[in-house]
């Protein structure tokens, strides 16, 4: 379950379909369950439709899960996933672990190389 944009330029309009995972964006779809204005924040979802495919195990975007949670459509299916901006103190915890992982990764390929020259020196 995805949105299909119609409509014209700086006055987007989409449609609400449900599609094939791989189908094109603009291509063709299963079927139409509703459409959504974000210039007015119109939101028009055939529940019973919508509920019919969640019901079969169509996963919607997470835009058409807010929109359906917008629409009063409950089902296990639709979940709106959060997204968090990491902090500055994460973001350097991540860069200090790869820097680490480089060290030992150099570390490790050295030691592999030391037996091999003194092999030779012998």
């Amino acid at each position: 379950m995805r949105l299909q944009r119609t409509g014209r330029k700086h006055e987007p309009y989409y449609r609400v379909v449900v599609a094939e995972k791989q189908a094109p964006v603009k291509g063709k779809y299963l079927t139409w369950i509703g459409h959504y204005n974000p210039a007015r924040e119109v939101v028009e979802i055939d529940t019973k439709k919508a509920l019919d495919w969640l019901s079969k195990g169509v996963t919607p975007s997470n835009r058409v899960a807010r929109l359906l949670t917008k629409a009063g459509v409950k089902h296990k299916l639709v979940v709106v996933k959060t997204f968090r901006a990491k902090t500055s103190q994460e973001l350097e915890a991540q860069r200090k672990a790869e820097e680490a992982k480089k060290i030992a990764k150099a570390e490790k390929k050295s030691e592999n190389k030391e037996p091999e020259s003194k092999a030779e020196a012998s």
